[in-house]
């Protein structure tokens, strides 16, 4: 009886989810009226749809260039324009 609920919850921490739903609903079959399977199964389920949401995000993030690569060599010049003002006149 523990063995499918304890399968998924170790598919969980592995963050192999699909092993993980399939255990849960699998217990789920033995237990239907076993709220803390279903809340699992749920958590499940809005854990991965976030997921997506940040795939989704970071693709248009990258697509669209909303963050800008950082320019090291324009760092660089502005760190030696400043060096330049500090030395003394000769």
């Amino acid at each position: 009886m523990t063995l499918f609920p304890s399968s998924g919850v170790l598919h969980n921490l592995s963050r192999d989810y699909a092993p993980a739903i399939a255990a849960f609903e699998s217990a789920l079959a033995l237990r239907p009226s076993d709220y803390s399977l279903w809340n699992k199964v749920h958590d499940i389920h809005i854990v991965l749809v976030l997921v997506l949401l940040v795939i989704h995000i970071l693709i248009l993030v990258i697509q669209y260039q909303w963050i800008k690569p950082r320019n090291h060599l324009c760092v660089r010049e502005r760190a030696g324009a400043a060096s330049e003002r500090l030395l003394p006149l000769e």
